[in-house]
């Protein structure tokens, strides 16, 4: 709303006939958009057991990527993928059912780490069992798929130019050639394209390097690559460039999280004061619950309730280190702490403690639950302990740490996707909590160590 003086102003100026000051139209957000024709062969099962012959496939698509400073969108069919490399996010966009999804770009980083750690060190088990490996999974066809530097890598690569065509050779054999257009790239474009061929084609990462070096978008690049029982060669055909308004915008558009568990909570998390959501207790309010528990007799209660405002909050209650000295309340501590002290060193009796307890008088009994899931994690049974931990996280969707815990079980069953998505609920209820901090450390890491693909 205007002040007086303003408004004084306005009037004078419609009176004089001439309309009042505007400001002026925000000009759309600019970037350069390319065209390819990506056409590819795959020759499937090349090493295959048996008598049947490999099975050739041929497919045709268009790719258009867009970027600018910090950001790349490619389009796929009718989604758009996202990489906001300032915002930290990867965005999966479907305008036409008005949504977007949205995960840490380290999740994305981190699964090529894990994946090419864990490649190269099967590679060495089957080696070491004096297995005979097809060429295909050496380092360096590794580094080819994934576009980064594979561990034990060195191979020697050859660079040659005729005709205006470049060549990169590996042992004579040609992996990687392009011919350059008259389109230039300044340094930031460049650096958006390298990580467009990082994720969307498979060259070497010094065939990335020395094409981006050139300054310009190839008009024609052919690269050839292969896996345990595939080998394939692709060729982008430039199709048109131009400066077009950035397609990434997710203005209008509803985050989604996806159907099933984790997308359930998400949505709690994301929306507190919808219908239907749980209570979030503050810790004066566990604290008031505890303390009525303990004049109650009820000390089991009461200690876990005060368990749950630290897994939650962070904070630590007095009154447990009251209870804990508290002759009267001694039987039933134990029978709750016990299975929880035993869950790490010895599953197998933890669970047969947990299964004896008489939850009945229990405020929140399902928060038991995400102690049990530390046995079972234990004992291997890590789909069961995740599964808990989801079923309870739906009852009780504010405890903090057990969405770290959740993320790790994800992590461990290689879902990083997931397992940020855990994280960042989790960061959104208490982001000072002190069990973020080995993720936050972990993180740091992987910026640097995956920079050039951040």
């Amino acid at each position: 709303m205007g002040t007086p003086l303003a408004c004084l102003f306005t009037c004078v100026a419609l009176a004089a006939g001439s309309a009042p000051p505007q400001d002026p139209p925000s000009k759309p957000l600019r970037c350069r958009t390319v065209e390819y024709v990506e056409a590819s062969e795959k020759t499937l099962d090349k090493d295959g057991p048996g008598p049947e012959a490999a099975t050739m496939e041929k497919a045709e698509t268009k790719l258009i990527a867009s970027f600018d400073a910090r950001r790349l969108a490619v389009q796929s069919g009718g989604v758009l993928q996202v990489w906001d490399f300032e915002s930290g996010v990867v965005r999966t966009i479907d305008r036409a059912a008005g949504t977007y999804a949205e995960v840490s770009v380290l999740s994305e980083v981190a699964f090529v780490q894990i994946e090419m750690r864990n490649r190269v060190g099967l590679r060495g088990v089957l080696q070491s069992a004096k297995i005979e490996l097809a060429d295909e999974w050496s380092p360096f066809d590794l580094s080819v798929q994934f576009g980064w530097q594979a561990k034990g890598d060195d191979v020697a690569l050859d660079r040659a130019e005729e005709g205006g065509e470049v060549r990169v050779s590996r042992a004579g054999q040609v992996v990687t050639s392009w011919k350059l257009s008259d389109h230039d790239l300044d340094d930031s474009q460049r650096a958006m394209f390298c990580r467009l061929l990082q994720r969307q084609a498979h060259l070497h990462p010094r065939a990335i390097a020395a094409l981006a070096d050139s300054g310009r978008l190839p008009s024609e690049l052919v690269f050839r690559w292969r896996s345990p029982g595939m080998q394939a060669t692709t060729r982008w055909h430039l199709a048109g460039v131009r400066d077009d308004e950035w397609p990434g915008s997710t203005e209008g558009l509803t985050r989604t999280f996806g159907e099933g568990p984790l997308g359930r909570i998400a949505r709690m998390v994301c929306t507190p004061d919808a219908g239907a959501v749980p209570e979030r207790l503050s810790a004066e309010r566990f604290a008031e619950l505890a303390e009525a528990a303990s004049k109650e007799r009820r000390f089991g209660d009461a200690a876990l309730l005060l368990l749950e405002n630290g897994l939650t909050t962070g904070e630590q209650a007095p009154l447990l280190r009251r209870l804990a000295a508290n002759a009267d309340a001694k039987e039933q501590l134990g029978r709750f702490l016990r299975p929880i002290g035993l869950a790490n060193e010895d599953p197998d009796e933890a669970l047969a403690l947990f299964d004896a307890l008489d939850r009945s008088k229990l405020s929140r009994p399902a928060f038991v639950d995400v102690f049990r899931v530390n046995a079972l994690r234990q004992k291997g049974k890590v789909d069961e302990a995740r599964d808990l931990m989801l079923a309870t996280l739906e009852v009780l969707p504010w405890i903090t740490m057990a969405y770290k815990d959740l993320g790790d079980l994800y992590f461990a069953a290689f879902e990083t996707g997931h397992a940020w998505t855990a994280w960042e609920l989790g960061r959104r209820i208490a982001p000072g909590h002190e069990c973020w901090k080995a993720l936050e450390d972990y993180e740091k890491k992987l910026r640097r160590e995956f920079a050039e693909r951040l």
